[in-house]
């Protein structure tokens, strides 16, 4: 069966080793830090978003892809509830509502409108500022000794009152507050704090203190991605600010690096956008999945779009996650890939380096530029259990099913499958159940090397590499985890 798949996704680029200008994260122990002029103005024209001119008109390249055929593709998609579900405190005693994951670091939204982080604090992800040592570290507000960066345990974040949604990536965490304001702490080399809206800010340094971005109006949701974070606000309006060098920003005239501003969207009505180092993905009103940037060049182009356009064949998209991308300086090729719920299945695509754990969840190790299925383990009871929320990392995919379990697959060399002990190849091409955590699962979280849960009654448990004190016990060490710790 032919399907035209009229798309090009951002790891067809990074497979091809066509090399671009991409922020991208450190695989080293310790993040790499940029620093940019603060005024980086449009006045020079290397400073302004490479966009081709605009264009309104869809492109097709007249390839036609054939994909092996499936006949629930053409199946009516099943009608499952795929809404969050809420947590359940006991006995009225504050618990986590939410969690958001960044590289090294995690975080929680406790139901009473705080914010607890842990793991690394190398760039202020963790919210807890650095102070001389031997300052008590139970003064308010919470610090840490000078140089103590990683292993933080669970602390709450200083001056963040009401918030109700929390968004986290790479080393950056950002918060909405009940009255729409948004707070960004973390690193600033590509302006993800959004300080100023023109011109933008960067720097090198840590910023553990939530700061509050310059929004004109109030927002309804936040979502920080990789080098640039987006806002959809009350309004219908999407703003974002940061990583601008493949026109993500939408706004004509922009320069590489931009503070926060309205996107233009041709009347798209969006519900979430999340960005990749080079691509904003967002999932519209009507459950389509948009994409653009340096994405998309629709099969055969590699040109970029500064036009969204909707992601074929996805509709009725549940949820979508995705990595960051990172490019090998020695080969030119890269990494990269993003996965999204559609019609009740999980469909994943991305390129990953010579050497890297494959976590396409398809079944085998192969890159591939198009969606292919990633088939979820069956339910292990006489219910049916559908895909309902996607976590990625840079090796690692996992999603949450309607039964409140949790499977994942990739690299299992720190028991990031959680299935108590590592496997015998830590390569798991497939979901396979997280068969070590006890509870029902609500929500799961993906950093680099971990993965953590969040339960029906409101606690957490993680488990898998703990290098950044990323398992939250205060501690930091490079064994394997395989077996669900509880944080609190």
């Amino acid at each position: 069966m032919m399907r035209r798949l009229p798309i090009l996704f951002t790891g067809a680029l990074l497979a091809s080793g066509v090399l671009f200008v991409v922020a991208c994260s450190d695989s080293s122990d310790g993040p790499s830090a940029h620093a940019f002029d603060e005024d980086s103005g449009a006045s020079d024209d290397s400073s302004v978003a490479n966009l081709p001119p605009p264009s309104h008109d869809p492109v097709d390249s007249g390839a036609d892809v054939t994909t092996t055929p499936d006949a629930s593709k053409d199946a009516a998609p099943p009608n499952y509830d795929a809404s969050d579900e809420a947590v359940a405190c006991v006995d009225g005693a504050p618990c986590a509502v939410k969690l958001a994951a960044g590289e090294r670091h995690v975080c929680a939204l406790i139901n009473d409108g705080t914010v607890r982080c842990w793991g690394d604090n190398t760039k202020g992800a963790v919210g807890m500022p650095i102070v001389d040592a031997g300052t008590d570290p139970d003064a308010a507000p919470p610090v840490v000794d000078a140089g103590v960066t990683s292993g933080i345990a669970p602390r709450t974040v200083a001056n963040i009152t009401n918030a109700t949604q929390l968004s986290a990536a790479d080393d950056n965490t950002c918060v909405r507050l009940a009255d729409g304001t948004v707070q960004c702490w973390g690193k600033n080399d590509t302006g993800q704090l959004g300080l100023q809206i023109s011109p933008p800010k960067t720097d090198s340094t840590a910023h553990p203190a939530a700061n509050v971005v310059p929004l004109t109006g109030a927002a309804t949701r936040v979502d920080v991605g990789h080098g640039a974070v987006c806002a959809v606000m009350d309004s219908g309006e999407l703003w974002c600010w940061g990583q601008n060098a493949q026109g993500q920003m939408l706004r004509r005239g922009a320069p590489t690096i931009a503070g926060p501003g309205g996107a233009t969207l041709g009347g798209l009505d969006v519900r979430e956008a999340v960005a990749s180092n080079t691509t904003i993905y967002a999932k519209a009103t009507d459950g389509a999945l948009y994409s653009w940037g340096l994405v998309s060049g629709r099969i055969t182009s590699y040109l970029l779009d500064p036009v969204p356009r909707a992601m074929d064949p996805f509709s009725s998209v549940v949820d979508f996650a995705v990595s960051s991308a990172q490019v090998d300086s020695a080969s030119g090729k890269g990494r990269f890939h993003t996965c999204a719920i559609a019609e009740g299945q999980v469909y994943c695509w991305g390129v990953k380096i010579a050497g890297d754990m494959p976590a396409l969840c398809s079944g085998t190790p192969n890159d591939s530029v198009v969606p292919v299925l990633a088939p979820v383990a069956p339910a292990e009871t006489e219910k049916t259990a559908y895909p309902q929320q996607l976590a990625v990392a840079r090796y690692n995919t996992c999603v949450r099913l309607t039964d409140g379990t949790i499977q994942c697959c990739g690299d299992d060399s720190l028991g990031q499958m959680g299935a108590g002990t590592p496997a015998p190849n830590p390569a798991v091409l497939n979901f396979t159940k997280a068969s070590a955590l006890q509870g029902y699962a609500v929500q799961v979280v993906t950093s680099q090397f971990a993965v953590c849960a969040l339960l029906k009654n409101g606690s957490v448990s993680c488990w898998g590499g703990n290098k950044y004190g990323e398992l939250g016990q205060g501690t930091v060490d490079s064994k394997p985890h395989a077996t669900p710790v509880k944080v609190f």
